[in-house]
């Protein structure tokens, strides 16, 4: 096969190629026509009678957007589709976040989400002493109510902590669920 020589306007007819391949890109795919006679205007004024091959040259719609004067990779209105597409999906992901997160907040365990606010307090407060490791672990079992306590016992003690609210319709008045 053999090689473009290239489409490139010299200096001298600079100006007349810009303005018709402007005129091309205003053309749809259904005016071929008009698109092969400018293509024709453009090819003589760079001094080509032909293609690679001495064939015609004929212009190429844009298979997104189907006007002349560009391909699908450089069109201007599918990069717009795109960014209103992702801008589009971003929003969908976050109002589905929101939602789950709404649900799943409504349904927390008062005890739980006391007991995760009490650790983080402390958390702060040995952070703000800057501890060692060890230390730290001392300072949190002097400070700590919960500390040495099983699972069930952190619970109970949280329990007293609070007035338990039903927070969820599936959740009976002790907390278990149905």
């Amino acid at each position: 096969m053999a090689r473009s020589r290239g489409y490139r306007p010299k200096a001298a007819v600079r100006a007349e190629i810009v303005a018709l391949r402007a005129r091309l890109s205003e053309l749809h795919e259904y005016e071929w026509q008009k698109a092969n006679m400018i293509m024709e205007n453009i090819t003589s004024l760079l001094g080509h009678s032909g293609g690679p091959s001495g064939g015609h040259i004929a212009p190429r719609a844009c298979r997104y957007c189907r006007y002349y004067g560009h391909t699908k990779q450089w069109c201007p209105k599918r990069e717009r589709d795109l960014a209103i597409g992702e801008e589009r999906q971003r929003d969908k992901l976050l109002e589905e976040d929101r939602k789950y997160f709404a649900s799943v907040t409504a349904c927390v365990d008062p005890e739980l989400k006391y007991l995760a606010d009490y650790w983080t307090e402390l958390s702060v407060r040995a952070a703000e002493l800057d501890l060692d490791e060890a230390a730290h672990v001392e300072w949190y079992a002097a400070n700590s109510k919960t500390h040495g306590l099983t699972t069930a016992e952190k619970r109970e003690w949280a329990r007293g902590q609070l007035e338990r609210p039903k927070t969820c319709p599936d959740q009976s008045d002790d907390g278990s669920t149905a």
